[in-house]
């Protein structure tokens, strides 16, 4: 039986890489398709879902479902903490924090913490001479609920509070997300999110620059729907998402996963043509679980391997 499994998901791989191949990688961004509010927050977190190609909204379980989807933060009885790294080309970086908190009967409550930056940015005048280093950094601090509705079906909501600051200036805004989580089979799960509505920054820069004004920058509402489905008692699991929203052409996610052995599970996608690669290692820690994480990815500004470190422990 491994063995099959093992051939079905060696298979599975080498669809991906097939059509990669035929697609001749990284599918090419739309004209106008960059430079959108929140940009950095839609790349996606964590290990195992970028090991997925972002193939997650109908498979996020526990502290990664306050991001992912929060209608699913009910299907993982325990308590969670979750950390995540992501180490980008051009001195970018990506970083995540959360905490997922079950509430009885039937319901889940979550906190994170999620920023983008960027360093080593050198500043020039008028005259092209140096100023000093400059930084550019992005917050996010998110509180969600779900609960189960029904046994088939669950609903989420997601709030955000978010912080940018650019060298001297700061924007703030504020947005939701509403999510929905259904299991209406056994072994398939189907996953609906409405992200960053009503979230809008608001930049002031008239006590910077003597001709400064007042700048709203609206994020698009981006809509995420995916499906999964588990084989051979979930030890195989395939997934697949489609992203859109009103300002970027539509993004498209494939991925799968296999447990090899109980603690240790390979993952492989396809990020909107780009090729991921992921592993999980399990280690339990005396009567609680801890799971290291680590993906592979080609960054969509550069085409460069990028690398993601995830952390989980569940208490």
């Amino acid at each position: 039986m491994k063995r099959f499994l093992l051939n079905n998901f060696v298979c599975f791989i080498a669809l991906i890489a097939a059509v990669n191949l035929a697609a001749g990688g990284r599918l090419d961004a739309a004209e106008g398709d960059a430079g959108w509010a929140g940009a950095a927050l839609r790349m996606g977190l964590g290990a195992r879902a970028m090991g997925m190609g972002g193939a997650y909204t109908a498979l996020a379980r526990g502290a990664g479902a306050v991001y992912w989807n929060p209608a699913a933060l009910p299907e993982v009885r325990v308590r969670e903490l979750t950390v995540a790294y992501s180490h980008l080309t051009w001195d970018r970086t990506l970083s995540y924090a959360a905490l997922k908190v079950p509430i009885e009967p039937a319901a889940g409550v979550g906190l994170a913490w999620i920023r983008a930056g960027v360093g080593d940015l050198e500043g020039r005048d008028y005259n092209g001479q140096p100023t000093g280093e400059l930084t550019s950094a992005e917050n996010v601090f998110c509180l969600s609920f779900g609960a189960r509705l029904s046994p088939f079906l669950n609903a989420g909501l997601g709030m955000k509070y978010y912080y940018y600051k650019l060298t001297d200036i700061s924007a703030t805004a504020f947005g939701f997300d509403a999510a929905l989580f259904s299991s209406p089979l056994r072994g398939l799960n189907l996953g609906l999110v409405v992200g960053d509505l009503n979230a809008k920054y608001t930049w002031d820069t008239e006590e910077v620059w003597d001709r400064g004004t007042t700048t709203y920058d609206e994020f698009p509402v981006n809509v995420r729907f995916g499906a999964s489905y588990g084989l051979y008692q979930e030890r195989l699991v395939l997934a697949a998402d489609v992203d859109k929203n009103e300002k970027q052409a539509a993004g498209y996610h494939l991925g799968g996963e296999f447990q090899l052995q109980p603690t240790f599970t390979l993952r492989a996608g396809l990020d909107d043509g780009a090729p991921t690669l992921g592993v999980t290692l399990v280690q339990p820690v005396y009567s609680r679980t801890m799971e290291l994480d680590y993906a592979l990815f080609f960054d969509e500004v550069t085409d460069q391997s990028s690398h993601v470190f995830g952390w989980h422990f569940q208490f």
